[in-house]
């Protein structure tokens, strides 16, 4: 499981603050304004892309710096630099990778 620490934005809506990026989560609706939450983000849900011109892109989008990877089997864990935070999110790969013929 991987885990942001937050702050509560605006309970109404479910927004919330992690590393300098707002996000909205249902689960955040109801809670007072300033609480401290843990949010937990299922490994399968993740979705890794390239960013556009090195930021976020779009709504509930944390962008980052892959840092290292670690194949591990059925999944591969990434060391992920965003905003000056280090997270370490465990992801199941969804892609395949080809190679171009003649690579070794």
């Amino acid at each position: 499981m991987n885990r942001l620490e937050a702050v509560i934005l605006d309970g109404g809506s479910g927004e919330i603050e992690h590393g300098g990026t707002r996000l909205t989560v249902d689960a955040a609706r109801g809670r007072q304004n300033g609480e401290r939450v843990l949010v937990l983000v299922r490994p399968e849900l993740l979705e890794l892309e390239p960013s556009a011109n090195g930021g976020a892109g779009g709504e509930n989008t944390l962008a980052g710096e892959v840092i290292t990877h670690t194949f591990l089997g059925s999944v591969t864990r990434l060391k992920i630099l965003a905003r000056r935070r280090s997270t370490s999110p465990t992801c199941r790969p969804r892609v395949s990778t080809r190679c171009p013929s003649g690579s070794g």
